[in-house]
């Protein structure tokens, strides 16, 4: 509207035009390839975390000693646990993409039905500490931690299904990998949340 002239009247400003458009390239390549190694290096933490869970709890209670009949189900229940949590943090970050319904229909219990009265009983607990009604993403985002609270609670009922309560040092180990999990997760949700900045 000819208030002011933005025509490129040298081969200067082209230059210089293709300068700033190659730096905007390289830097959006740049923080591309930062996001999918802090997203690949998370990945092998979920998956080296839960790995560690379970050998250390088999290891743990491997003493003959103190054997207990109710020890191998202890070891399964942690072991099976385990697998749900990390298997339900692949779907929470695939959901996105998926498009997935709630959380909660892929997963039936695998026990008696009192498994399943007591995880109602705390989701009810904790909706009603809820500040208000959450979306699906909040939603499906938060059955991860669910999740890992469900693993710490069958982690500190050790002695009742061993018989003996484990050396400090050693259920703290095993809470030790299910918090570096939960960081890992933590990791995924503030780069799934974070979008790109605008300019870029």
């Amino acid at each position: 509207r000819k208030i002011v002239d933005l025509t490129l009247q040298s081969s200067t400003a082209h230059s210089f035009m293709g300068l700033l458009v190659s730096f905007l390239i390289v830097s959006r390549c740049t923080v591309s390839y930062k996001r999918f190694m802090r997203i690949r290096n998370y990945l092998s933490e979920v998956y080296r975390c839960s790995r560690e869970i379970v050998q250390h709890a088999c290891v743990y209670t491997y003493d003959g000693v103190h054997a207990s009949t109710e020890a191998p189900a202890w070891r399964s229940d942690v072991a099976y646990r385990t697998i749900i949590l990390l298997r339900l943090t692949m779907d929470t970050l695939r959901w996105s993409s998926e498009d997935r319904d709630h959380w909660e229909r892929p997963y039936q219990p695998r026990k008696s039905s009192s498994h399943s009265s007591h995880r109602a009983m705390i989701s009810a607990e904790l909706a009603q500490l809820a500040h208000g009604s959450r979306t699906e993403a909040d939603e499906n985002f938060r059955a991860p931690l669910l999740f890992s609270f469900l693993l710490r609670e069958v982690v500190m009922k050790h002695p009742v299904a061993l018989g003996y309560k484990m050396p400090v040092n050693e259920y703290r180990d095993l809470m030790g990998f299910i918090t570096s999990f939960n960081q890992a997760f933590h990791g995924f949700r503030s780069i799934i949340f974070t979008p790109y900045p605008f300019p870029l």
